[in-house]
């Protein structure tokens, strides 16, 4: 089967999208089919993509092709370069595995589609959530005129929509879409995390810490990843476990300096410490080094972070809205609401125990190698595909 996925971006600054589309692109080639990724350029971000694609089994497989960003708002609102890049590279694709919703090149892609009668299918990270489709009242007014005019069209013609859990589902028939859903998840290679850095690395390379403990975020600086929550209950933590640290690690999406300006009116300047985005083989080493992961998230899709630490055997503790109830039902982590109380709880509950520990991390491991791994994630996108009579 031939596959081309399109995404705006492959920069992991845009957060869990881009590693989403290299991985499944990677495991359908892996699997015997021939997957192509169809993005935007993205200046200043040549050596975050290329750091960011070491070590995916089968990358190499892949076929990438980058285009250059639309000039003027009418090719933006067309997706002109795109169309253009389609038209002259139409080589009878099986599907069009389109991913985002309100992007010029998801829009240009799924009109391409729709024109050459060839089957695609949308995926929309959860933009479509409707915490994501209320945000402040100009984005609520364009996301609803959006949906009106052309956006919510492009969906019902899908063959199925891939919805990455059962609640981002609830939230896309919610935003009136009618076309077929699918519920599959996203994954992980087992052989990205086979090798563990060694333990310490990470502590020894920031001196702030000091040898202490500390709880590990990993994610954008974003309103909706919940860091207000999560400073706040640090505060708590620390009341109970006096020696603990929170290391903030990710690029900043518009959230930075009000974290910063709630970390001085706290006094925990020196207990919180912001150590920029990390990727690669230093993400992986503060997981390892981590006592806990901690991701108080207002809104998920299916949060790839989530998988790498249970991957990297760091305990998770992560809100409801991160709508990964495996988690909790597995035991693999803890699952507590968005109270600084019960999430300061949380953290202290997890830096102080042990036993605990190597409980969820033991279940943790065992959950990603049976349900969640890119291979066996890629096959059932395949047969996904063909149960709606793609590539037949």
């Amino acid at each position: 089967m031939r596959v081309l996925h399109v995404i705006d971006s492959l920069d992991p600054r845009c957060g869990g999208p881009p590693a989403v589309v290299l991985r499944l692109a990677a495991g359908q080639c892996l699997v015997g089919h021939e997957a192509c990724v169809l993005t935007y350029s993205a200046p200043g971000g040549d050596q975050r993509i290329a750091d960011s694609m070491m070590g995916i089994p089968g990358v190499d497989r892949v076929r990438i092709h980058s285009i250059a960003r639309e000039k003027t708002v009418l090719s933006r609102a067309l997706g002109s370069q795109a169309s253009r890049w389609m038209s002259a590279h139409d080589r009878s694709w099986d599907v069009i595995h389109i991913h985002g919703v309100w992007d010029a090149a998801v829009r240009a892609a799924a009109g391409f589609a729709r024109r050459r009668g060839t089957p695609y299918v949308m995926v929309p990270h959860a933009s479509l959530d409707p915490w994501a489709m209320r945000q402040t009242p100009v984005k609520r007014l364009k996301k609803a005129l959006a949906m009106a005019v052309q956006i919510r069209g492009l969906l019902n013609k899908a063959a199925f929509i891939h919805s990455l859990n059962v609640a981002e589902s609830a939230g896309i028939r919610a935003a009136g879409v009618t076309s077929p859903l699918e519920v599959i998840p996203n994954g992980i290679f087992l052989e990205e995390v086979s090798s563990k850095p060694e333990a310490g690395r990470f502590r020894a390379r920031r001196q702030e810490l000091k040898g202490r403990p500390f709880i590990l975020f990993l994610s954008r600086l974003h309103f909706k990843k919940g860091l207000d929550h999560l400073v706040a209950g640090f505060e708590v933590a620390r009341n109970q476990v006096p020696d603990l640290q929170l290391v903030i690690a990710g690029p900043d999406d518009g959230e930075q300096a009000r974290v910063e300006a709630d970390i001085a009116v706290r006094g925990l300047q020196e207990h919180v410490h912001l150590v920029g985005p990390l990727y690669g083989a230093d993400k992986f080493a503060a997981l390892v080094d981590a006592c806990a992961f901690c991701l108080p998230s207002r809104m998920e899709g299916f949060s790839i972070a989530i998988l790498e630490a249970l991957a990297f055997e760091c305990p998770v503790i992560i809100s409801p809205h991160c709508n990964f109830p495996e988690v909790p039902a597995n035991g693999a982590g803890l699952e507590v609401p968005l109270e600084p109380e019960a999430i300061g709880a949380a953290m202290a509950k997890v830096a102080r125990d042990e036993e605990l520990r190597r409980e969820v991390v033991t279940r943790g491991l065992d959950l990603v190698r049976r349900d969640y791994t890119w291979v066996s994630i890629a096959e059932e996108v395949i047969r996904r595909y063909q149960s709606h009579s793609i590539g037949r």
